[in-house]
């Protein structure tokens, strides 16, 4: 399935709802459609993931690209309505550090027009969880494989999500500080793939032991 955005507006705010999943073929797609759908002078986003299947590093890129449009006074922007794969993704990487997440659209939309005091407002954001809470609650499709895929999109974002809160990185110091995101997190990966291929024989070599111990067993 590709990726689909479609707009509303409600109590004054414009909501973007994507459904399906981003990942990194069709990002640039996913960026043209929000961009396409946001007028010129908009002050107030809301970004409803409610019907997103999955999202790379690749997609949380675009989002980054998107809140720059809505940094600064009197503007304002949030996400809302993510699974429970969703945020785990978004708190590991800190997105939900620089960009206010909320359970539901109404919270959101509380928030965001004013309606609700701080103190209020705080009860529909989404609390921050263990990191160890979050691993665990990837799910297991997502393997070394698909991390392999997306290291550049994970050391873009990483630079990126730097940048969206400081000043943009020297072109040099940047490709500097790509390159070498790039070689830790294929040595990370390589690691963990030789370790699950090490599980994998364990287990194998466990089968077998234990197979010939029930075979044993029988011929008694």
């Amino acid at each position: 399935m590709g990726i689909q955005v479609g707009f509303s507006r409600k109590a004054g705010v414009l909501i973007a709802s994507p459904a399906g999943r981003v990942d990194s073929a069709n990002s640039r797609t996913f960026r043209e459609a929000l961009e396409a759908g946001i007028p010129s002078g908009e002050r107030a986003l809301l970004l409803d993931l409610g019907r997103l299947t999955y999202m790379s590093s690749a997609g949380l890129r675009v989002l980054l690209m998107v809140a720059r449009r809505f940094q600064g006074p009197d503007n304002a922007i949030g996400v809302c309505s993510l699974s429970a794969m969703l945020y785990s993704i978004i708190s590991l990487t800190g997105f939900d550090k620089i960009m206010p997440v909320y359970e539901t659209v109404d919270d959101a939309l509380r928030s965001i027009s004013g309606e609700e005091d701080a103190g209020a407002v705080s009860a529909g954001i989404r609390e921050p969880r263990s990191q160890e809470e979050l691993l665990g609650q990837l799910p297991n499709s997502l393997d070394m494989n698909t991390l392999g895929e997306n290291i550049t999109d994970i050391a873009e974002f990483t630079i990126e999500k730097h940048e969206f809160t400081h000043d943009r990185l020297d072109p040099a110091v940047r490709e500097q500080a790509l390159s070498a995101i790039k070689g830790t997190l294929w040595e990370f990966v390589e690691d963990q793939m030789k370790r699950r291929h090490e599980i994998l024989a364990q287990m194998f070599a466990s089968a077998a032991a234990t197979f010939g111990e029930v075979m044993k067993g029988n011929a008694r």
